[in-house]
Formats: structure tokens, C-alpha cells, sequence
């Protein structure tokens, strides 16, 4: 629910009072559905479940009137049964995932990805082209009491999912946050590994990862130490000619001159 659920998410934020929510509602019929986006102004429209990362909109990027948002609105929910409308948020992006038994969240390195398609932020949004992490496991624009509310966001959640549902979350919890002028601000929760940021960080974890996993499993995260390498990491991604709106298919994609693998270079 944590991840296929944005409504459940957004919730539970409120219930518990958990800092990071942006302004929103959920909605299950059309009626109200207009003012509120005047009230807004810039807005998000977001569909309820899954939707393969291709089912969110933005006010002035993929909408262009109140009249276009509601058809979308009035389609997600005909098919999914809900909508959710957030306050449009402008910031800096990143990704911090943390190892969990439900009662000990142990954060591992905060990652940044890069969503456009080509060279200088320019070209279309992506799944993601790649991702970076630094040598200090910070970002350079954020503080250290910033990283340190996004790790307490991450934190409460798993304690509200197990007041909320029982049930004892036990795996990756992966925070979805941005940086904005009004603070940290919580965007999406995955459960799972994040594509691609577990590059970036399995590749410089010191702890041996079954160890993690059985920790986990057992209920003894706790007891265990969990160590990252101090150097930076950097993923890029080698995609196929026109991806993300064409890209040509049925074609094997290869690197010309690519410098042998070494301690410093993976090839995946």
C-alpha cells in the first residue's frame, strides 16, 4: 500500500503528524474537484496506484487548463476509482533508502538522480539516466539538520505502518523527498530498492548484504553495524538512439572504447 497506494501514504503522513505532506486531497467523485485546483493554482494530478512512473501530471507541463485537469481527473478516476491533487513543489530531488525490521530504520547513502534525457538538464524527463552520491554521504545542497529530518520522516513512517496496519514492514523503505524553500517535503515512498540509486549505493556498502537481509528478517537489525565506504559513486546510464519517446528497438546497445573494468569502473 506504501507504494501502490498514494492516498494511503499521504494519510497516514496526516494521521500520524508526520512533517513532509504538501498540501493535498483525495478525491473519489468529480464534485469539488475544480475549486480545489483553483484554489491551488499550480497543482499535481496524481493517479491513486501504479501506473509504470508515467501517470503523473503537472499544471503547465502536461496541463494546460482547469478544463484539461478535470478530463484527466474525471479519466483516473473512472479507472482507478481515486485521484490525489497536490500543491505543485519546486526544489532539488533525492532519494534516501533505508534498510528495515519494522522497529530499527537503518538509512543508507542519500542519492541524487538525473532525469533528462540529454547532456545539461535539457531533452525529456526519463525513468531516470543515471545517479550520483558523494564522498561525505551528503548532497552539496543539503545540511546536515535537512538530511537528518528526512532520515526522522523515514523513521515515523515505519512506526506509523506498524500502530496503522499490525503488520511489521520488513525490507527497503525507499523515500522519495525534495528540498524546497519550505523544507523538506516528502514525495512518494517505494517498497523496494530504488532504480537506479542501489547502484550507487551496493556498490560502495561494506557490510556484507545477506548478513542485512537476515538482520532484517529475524528482527535484529539493531544489532548490527551497517558501514558504507567514504567515496563518491557515480551511475550513468547508456540508452537506446530517441529514448525516451522513440527509442529504436530490437537493437543490441554497446559501448565503443570502454576502458576495462577496474576497482573504480563497473560494467553492468
Amino acid at each position: 500500500q506504501l507504494e501502490s497506494s498514494k492516498a494511503f501514504t499521504r494519510n497516514l503522513l496526516a494521521k500520524y503528524n508526520i512533517p513532509g505532506n504538501p498540501e493535498y486531497r483525495v478525491f473519489e467523485k468529480v464534485a469539488g474537484i475544480e475549486d480545489y485546483l483553483r484554489h491551488l493554482g499550480d497543482y499535481v494530478v496524481k493517479p491513486d496506484g501504479l501506473t509504470g512512473g508515467k501517470g503523473v501530471r503537472l499544471s503547465g507541463s502536461h496541463l494546460h487548463s482547469v478544463e484539461h485537469a478535470l478530463e484527466y481527473c474525471s479519466e483516473l478516476i473512472r479507472t482507478q476509482s481515486k485521484v490525489v491533487i497536490e500543491e505543485k513543489l519546486d526544489g532539488e530531488e533525492f532519494s534516501l533508502q533505508a534498510f528495515c525490521d519494522a522497529i530499527t530504520v537503518h538509512d543508507m547513502i542519500v542519492v541524487q538522480d538525473h532525469k533528462r534525457a540529454h547532456q545539461g538538464d535539457t531533452g525529456p524527463n526519463t525513468g531516470g539516466m543515471g545517479s550520483y552520491s558523494c564522498e561525505n554521504h551528503s548532497l552539496p545542497f543539503l545540511e546536515d539538520a535537512q538530511l537528518e529530518e528526512a532520515k526522522e520522516i523515514n523513521k515515523a513512517v515505519a512506526d506509523a505502518l506498524l500502530k496503522e496496519t499490525g503488520e511489521k514492514y520488513k525490507g527497503v523503505l525507499y523515500g522519495g523527498f525534495m528540498l524546497t524553500r519550505n523544507g523538506i517535503r516528502l514525495l512518494e515512498y517505494n517498497a523496494r530498492f530504488g532504480d537506479p540509486e542501489t547502484l550507487n549505493v551496493l556498490s560502495l556498502l561494506k557490510t556484507d548484504l545477506v548478513d542485512i537481509c537476515e538482520a532484517i528478517i529475524e528482527g535484529k537489525l539493531d544489532t548490527l553495524e551497517i558501514e558504507f565506504r567514504h567515496r563518491a559513486s557515480v551511475c550513468k546510464y547508456v540508452v537506446p538512439e530517441g529514448y525516451p519517446t522513440e527509442p529504436v528497438k530490437s537493437e543490441i546497445v554497446y559501448l565503443e572504447d570502454v576502458p576495462r573494468e577496474s576497482e573504480s569502473l563497473k560494467i553492468y
